[in-house]
């Protein structure tokens, strides 16, 4: 609404109309002079004005000369708690550590935002993912899941569950999943004498001249790793935002 809100001092000052005078300003008040029509005329310094033709919010310099955009006219103010979570780019994996007490995941009820964490059946998803496919065993899991949130810029794309796969980021080719593997390479030896193995008995060096006489002990290979190639590493919770 958009009226004067100075009330009318000159007498005669008819009760029914001062009350409606009185009305009016309090609603022009109240809805921040809104409209899609400039009320500088009517409005005094530091007035907010909902500026619906351009769905902004601004407030009257104290010049009153001109108005200073605040911000878009729908857009949520967060709060004090809230202004971290909004610090993050859409699309940006991070990890949390919210093993540790004190340490807790983004809240899922702002308008503001929205993240997922990045984990097969997880409630903390409700609503905003579909599709979700799991396949493999470990340590060769796939976990995928289509974002499924109209407002999000990112609505459709498709996204690893990395929490479930237990995958490592790696810096180019975004989005490119690689399965493990080693560089390619080859073994030598001390000197020039050859090698003979035999069956389960081992790797034995071979004696120089005829006959292939064999000599020295067997040397058995065994293994000590487990059933992935990793590097030492410590876990951490990875969250997506998504709007």
């Amino acid at each position: 609404m958009q009226t004067s809100i100075l009330i009318p001092t000159t007498p005669p000052l008819p009760g029914a109309a001062l009350v409606d005078d009185v009305n009016d300003a309090l609603a022009t008040i109240a809805t921040n002079f809104a409209g899609d029509t400039d009320p500088a005329a009517l409005a005094p310094p530091y007035a907010t004005w909902a500026d619906t033709a351009n769905g902004l919010l601004k407030r009257r310099n104290a010049a009153g000369t001109a108005w200073i955009t605040l911000r878009k006219l729908w857009e949520y103010t967060p709060s004090t708690s809230d202004i971290a979570y909004y610090a993050q780019p859409i699309g940006l994996p991070h990890p949390l550590w919210d093993h540790l007490a004190g340490v807790s995941a983004p809240p899922t009820d702002n308008p503001g935002f929205r993240y997922i964490r990045l984990t097969a059946s997880d409630s903390y998803n409700a609503g905003v993912l579909t599709g979700e496919t799991v396949t493999g065993s470990a340590p060769n899991i796939t976990a995928t899941a289509v974002i499924n949130d109209p407002s999000s810029p990112m609505n459709g794309q498709t996204v690893h569950l990395i929490n479930t796969e237990r995958n490592f980021l790696r810096a180019g080719s975004s989005g490119t999943l690689q399965s493990s593997q080693n560089a390619s390479h080859s073994h030598g030896t001390a000197n020039g004498t050859g090698f003979v193995i035999s069956g389960n008995a081992g790797t034995t060096a071979a004696a120089s001249g005829t006959g292939g006489t064999v000599w020295g002990s067997a040397l058995n290979t065994g293994s000590a790793g487990g059933d992935e190639a990793r590097p030492r590493s410590i876990g951490g919770t990875f969250y997506l935002r998504i709007r």
